[in-house]
């Protein structure tokens, strides 16, 4: 098969790509990266606390995986659940504000 050689110019460095590049936020810091992990953190939490309540509050019986988990660990889902509610309600504080400021202001 019998082909031209390529144009020089399609060797030639092309410098729009760096441009492009510093346009987007770093990974997790963009607004919705923020919003889509408020719900996953409020759900993780939930079910931590679900998970230590059933070890207490539920059947007793030897068909409960939960009832044999050592009371510390249950209480460390309790801490972990904690924390994860903690991380949501600061992503909505950032998130908040994140808003507010893309928001534009009004006249006088």
């Amino acid at each position: 098969m019998i082909v031209p050689a390529p144009d020089p110019a399609v060797f030639l460095h092309k410098s729009d790509y760096a441009i492009g590049a510093s346009k987007h936020a770093a990974f997790g810091q963009g607004l919705t990266f923020r919003r889509t992990f408020i719900p996953i953190l409020l759900t993780g939490g939930l079910i931590c606390i679900a998970l230590g309540v059933v070890h207490f509050f539920t059947w007793s019986s030897g068909d409960n995986p939960l009832h044999g988990l050592p009371t510390w660990l249950v209480a460390l889902l309790f801490l972990f659940a904690v924390l994860l509610w903690g991380l949501a309600v600061m992503n909505m504080m950032v998130v908040k504000q994140m808003l507010e400021g893309k928001r534009m202001p009004d006249g006088p």
